[in-house]
């Protein structure tokens, strides 16, 4: 199948290089594990996998995020985030 909208083939290429940058950025932070993988809990297990989804050709595209955020936010990198909770009452929530 082939794509015809130029547009598309110039996004889809632009998430492969996202990709592609991003995969090298953590490959060369990559913090070697002691243990084999089975050996860790779940969420220390998450960033050992380095591979996101690699059946999926931009699994590690992250538009919009500079190599800073990739390091900040990206899951195997695991670093702490902390969440910050806001109640809006539905009465002042706009909707389309």
């Amino acid at each position: 199948r082939s794509i015809t909208d130029a547009a598309k083939v110039e996004d889809f290429i632009f998430e492969l290089k996202r990709t592609f940058i991003h995969d090298l950025q953590s490959q060369a932070c990559f913090d070697h594990y002691a243990l084999p993988a089975i050996q860790y809990p779940y969420d220390i297990l998450e960033s050992y996998l380095m591979d996101g989804h690699p059946y999926h050709p931009c699994y590690k595209s992250r538009v919009g995020f500079s190599l800073q955020d990739n390091v900040r936010y990206g899951v195997e990198f695991a670093q702490p985030i902390a969440l910050v909770w806001l109640a809006v009452h539905q009465d002042i929530v706009a909707t389309k």
